[in-house]
């Protein structure tokens, strides 16, 4: 027996997908501004990047429209990105070395996963608590349905994030960390390689968003791996 009505069922579930998003996407880039500044960059801090505001935070495309078309089209996860916290690498470089930097360039993909753990956790915690693992969809009460739509797109979200955003393609962390790696063992090709690639990075990161056997590869199969790891 359904203890509420479809409509109101489709609303708490989108609230809650949208929640996890965006405590996904506002946490990665405030973790980048914040290692940033535990390094001495005061620019993520000057600019109120810091802040638990979402407001600051929201890209229109990635934060608002995209996420938006994603569930106008039933799309069977959000997708999307906050807007990018201002980091100086060069003062980092300068201050504390390109290590610092790698750290800084990992620091919002080592937030989404850490968060998946957290999550995971939470989620056989409560299962076991309330008894869900035994109960359909559809005999959830009201509670129990945002519970268990915000912890596993939680899980799912982070998973997506930190996969994706390792990925060595400009701008994603991973290219980031890569080229400040290479750069601690005095190489610098790579940094400036990434550097002149950036201007095409979008149009390669939505080619592996969007045609299916690199996505399946990369990013989806990855996920799913990591998903069901975390769950079992």
């Amino acid at each position: 027996m359904q203890f509420f009505d479809s409509s109101l069922e489709s609303f708490i579930t989108t609230l809650m997908k949208i929640l996890a998003l965006l405590i996904a996407i506002i946490g990665h880039e405030i973790m980048h501004g914040l290692s940033a500044f535990l390094f001495g960059d005061r620019s993520a801090k000057d600019a109120k990047r810091l802040s638990l505001n979402p407001i600051r935070h929201l890209d229109m495309m990635g934060s608002v429209l995209l996420p938006a078309l994603l569930l106008i089209f039933q799309a069977p996860f959000l997708f999307g990105w906050a807007k990018p916290v201002p980091v100086d690498m060069r003062y980092i470089v300068s201050q504390k070395g390109s290590l610092a930097c790698v750290v800084v360039s990992l620091a919002g993909v080592a937030y989404n996963f850490t968060l998946a753990v957290l999550l995971a956790s939470i989620t056989h915690w409560s299962f076991q608590q309330l008894g869900i693992n035994a109960l359909s969809i559809d005999e959830l009460n009201l509670y129990q349905l945002a519970l268990v739509t915000f912890l596993i797109q939680g899980i799912l979200y982070n998973l997506v994030l930190g996969v994706f955003n390792s990925l060595p393609i400009p701008p994603l962390d991973g290219s980031k960390a890569l080229g400040f790696l290479a750069l601690h063992f005095k190489s610098a090709f790579l940094l400036e390689w990434f550097s002149k690639m950036e201007r095409y990075g979008m149009l390669v990161v939505f080619v592996f968003l969007f045609i299916p056997p690199l996505s399946e590869f990369f990013i989806h199969a990855p996920t799913r791996f990591l998903f069901s790891l975390l769950l079992s």
